[in-house]
């Protein structure tokens, strides 16, 4: 958590972290694992990385640069890098590709590049939460633009819980 507070990323991207859900999610890029904070080229992370998550249930992932188009000057943050729905049990070969990746190309200044896992069944107590409300499927479409995306207004329309996962790195021009 300390991570996400000193990057900034919460509160810029997110609230704070659901850390009661064990989930676990892994990001690698061909040459490099995402480990909250490092840096990574932007050459190296242009080909989609793997993504391996270990929980029960359906998710949502969202990748976003809150730092469009420069740090010192976000007014497109977020930009939407992917978006993927209705992920059964972490298996992605079963989801939905909403938004596919597309590398960082950060034009100035160092940008986060911000992976949140969002488990699709509301927020609240489980016990006053119906039923049928319990891994509901996400309907959603790509926007008409990547910019000005926010991860913490979609996840609220789509009544997501969490993020119970967020992993994010560097890349620099």
């Amino acid at each position: 958590m300390s991570a996400l507070q000193n990057s900034g990323i919460v509160p810029d991207v997110i609230d704070g972290v659901d850390v009661e859900e064990a989930v676990e999610m892994t990001v690698k890029y061909p040459k490099h694992t995402v480990a909250n904070g490092n840096l990574i080229p932007k050459e190296d992370a242009q080909e989609e990385p793997k993504i391996e998550i270990v929980g029960k249930g359906l998710y949502t992932l969202i990748m976003s640069d809150p730092d469009a188009p420069s740090p010192d000057d976000p007014k497109w943050r977020e930009f939407l890098h992917m978006l993927i729905t209705n992920i059964p049990d972490g298996d992605l070969s079963k989801s939905k590709v909403v938004v596919p990746y597309t590398g960082p190309a950060p034009p100035k200044g160092t940008h986060r590049y911000v992976f949140t896992l969002w488990r699709q069944t509301p927020a609240g107590d489980p016990n006053t939460i119906a039923k049928e409300d319990w891994d509901h499927p996400v309907e959603a479409s790509a926007p008409e633009d990547r910019k000005c995306f926010s991860t913490r207004k979609f996840a609220a329309e789509h009544k997501l819980r969490g993020p119970v996962r967020v992993n994010f790195f560097y890349s620099e021009p």
